[in-house]
């Protein structure tokens, strides 16, 4: 057994275990799966490692390429700042590239892996924004929560292939533009987007 499969065996006990029940519903996590759990952890430089005392509690997520666990994603608890293992995998969320590809609708983009987990893992969280491009530069489209996160996003495309695939606000509270053609249910505010695009030329 490889060792981040260990480390990822042991975070998901850990979680499991009745003295980490209260810590999990603080955070809101669901019952843990053989794909996440929790431990203790520190920083290693830009990566982290686990520690047998001290360091803060994080969630750990296996980051799988095709069949292959290819990472370890650490996020703390309390600020939700993401560290990665082997500073190997760029997105976790990867099985989800296949399916927009091939029914041409926005792949969700989430802040963290907490968010992604708590809408089902239904789409992909960013690990590596220096070479976000391998990974989203020609997908269909994106979609994300906040303008924030679209404009960081049309950034990081747009200095690696020169062009960004379209990208979509999905919050709820945005009103959707009369002359925007919606591609996924929940798009919206595209044309506040285009406006935040058009300053940062």
């Amino acid at each position: 057994m490889k060792p981040i499969s260990r480390e990822l065996l042991h975070a998901w006990r850990l979680a499991r275990s009745p003295a980490m029940q209260a810590v999990l519903d603080r955070a809101g996590l669901p019952e843990p799966r053989p794909t996440w759990g929790v431990d203790w952890v520190e920083p290693d430089g830009a990566l982290y490692r686990p520690v047998a005392e001290g360091g803060r509690v994080a969630a750990i997520f296996g980051v799988w390429q095709e069949t292959t666990l290819l990472d370890l994603v650490a996020v703390s608890l309390e600020t939700r700042a993401m560290r990665r293992r082997l500073s190997l995998a760029l997105l976790l969320g990867h099985d989800r590239l296949e399916a927009a590809h091939r029914s041409s609708r926005p792949l969700t983009v989430f802040p963290d892996p907490l968010a992604w987990l708590a809408a089902e893992r239904r789409g992909g969280v960013v690990l590596d924004w220096r070479d976000v491009g391998f990974e989203l530069g020609d997908v269909p489209a994106l979609a994300c929560a906040d303008e924030a996160m679209a404009l960081r996003l049309h950034r990081a495309l747009t200095g690696f292939a020169g062009k960004a695939p379209p990208i979509f606000i999905t919050s709820r509270q945005a009103q959707e533009q009369a002359d925007v053609r919606p591609i996924h249910p929940a798009a919206a505010r595209h044309r506040a987007v285009q406006r935040g695009l058009g300053r940062l030329a």
